[in-house]
This record gives C-alpha cells, sequence and structure tokens, in this order.
C-alpha cells in the first residue's frame, strides 16, 4: 500500500504527500516542477510504497509561542527523525503509514 502520493499544484510543482508520524502533520516536497519554480526540489525513487527522498526534510513551525521543528529523512518507507526535531521521535525510526486517498 502507498505510504506516500504524488500531487501536482497549481504553481507548476509536484508534491511527494505523506503523513508524519513525528510532528502530527502531512509533509509536502517538491520532487518535480514546471515553470519559474524558485524552491528547493527533492530527489525522488519514484516508489510509492517505500519511497526515498533525498535530501532530509526540515519543517519548522509554531505551538503557541513554542517553535517547533521536524526533520527527518525518508529512505525506503521508513522515516528517521533527526535529534532536533522537537516532537516524540526526535532520534527514532519507524515506518510510514498508508495514506489515504481523499476524493474531492
Amino acid at each position: 500500500m502507498a505510504v506516500i502520493k504524488l500531487e501536482e499544484f497549481s504553481d507548476g510543482s509536484t508534491r511527494a504527500i505523506f503523513e508524519c508520524p513525528g510532528c502530527g502533520e502531512k509533509h509536502y516536497p517538491t520532487i518535480a516542477f514546471q515553470g519559474g519554480w524558485k524552491g528547493p526540489k527533492w530527489g525522488f525513487n519514484n516508489d510509492l510504497d517505500k519511497p526515498t527522498l533525498e535530501p532530509s526534510i526540515l519543517v519548522s513551525g509554531r505551538e503557541g509561542r513554542k517553535k517547533t521543528l521536524c526533520h527527518s529523512y525518508v529512505r525506503d518507507g521508513e522515516i528517521q527523525f533527526l535529534k532536533d526535531s522537537t516532537h516524540k521521535l526526535r532520534g527514532k525510526k519507524v515506518k510510514l503509514e498508508t495514506i489515504e486517498n481523499e476524493e474531492n
């Protein structure tokens, strides 16, 4: 079963979407783009069941006044959280869960 899904966005980018078990949010790294995209791009092995995305994925945010950080590698369908992450899975490796397709 797929643990990642691909979606094309109106800005011309294609993103690999997965549910992060560490921070509980979806992550959207860009894997392809057309036009004038100026943002970062990740390498992708084209495997929706055991994806590898390179380089690491760094997502920052806030919970109230507290800064949050989710930093990870996705390799062969597993997510390795780096020790600078601020959630309960920092420093751990877990399998990515199956992602649900949202039909509109």
